[in-house]
């Protein structure tokens, strides 16, 4: 497996538990692979044509979810295991405990081989335009937004900074 490098920025945040304000670390990712992209990457180098490759995902995930809606937990291989589970208020006594404390959720448990590839992942701080393929990818996302009758405000890491330069009564997505 490749090694796994994540960039990471300092984000003002509030203090979950003391509401102060402060700073954590976030990670800047390169994306979304949407499942179009995984059928792609699957077919890659293979005979196998993205039609079937996507029926056969699709047959899959959907699998996945009525497995998922039954209570089992499903071990995905080489990506991980998910599992139901739930969270709860901690309470001092068995009685306390009531099932509206209750709250049903889903776990995922990374395979060892994905679990190693996080752990052991390079960081490095993020800058604003960090490197050539940043800058590509900033003007390939303008290039596709050409002609559709908006300006493109680029603020890497402080959004809210982008209202000083912007026209008050325009609309921002």
């Amino acid at each position: 497996m490749a090694k796994l490098k994540l960039k990471v920025a300092k984000t003002k945040r509030y203090n979950p538990y003391g509401r102060a304000m402060g700073y954590a670390a976030r990670v800047i990712t390169n994306g979304k692979a949407d499942f179009e992209d995984i059928v792609a990457e699957a077919c890659h180098n293979t005979t196998i044509h993205k039609v079937e490759a996507k029926m056969t995902l699709e047959l899959c995930m959907e699998s996945v979810a009525a497995m998922l809606k039954q209570g089992y937990i499903v071990d995905l291989g080489p990506v991980g295991r998910l599992y139901p589970s739930c969270t709860s208020a901690w309470v001092t006594s068995e009685d306390a405990l009531q099932l509206s404390d209750v709250h049903p959720s889903l776990y995922f448990r990374p395979a060892a081989d994905v679990q190693q590839a996080v752990k052991g992942a390079t960081l490095a701080w993020a800058k604003v335009s960090d490197d050539d393929e940043d800058l590509a990818r900033i003007r390939r996302h303008r290039d596709e937004r050409a002609g559709w009758g908006f300006e493109t405000l680029e603020c890497g890491l402080d959004i809210l900074s982008c209202l000083d330069c912007a026209d008050p009564g325009g609309s921002f997505l």
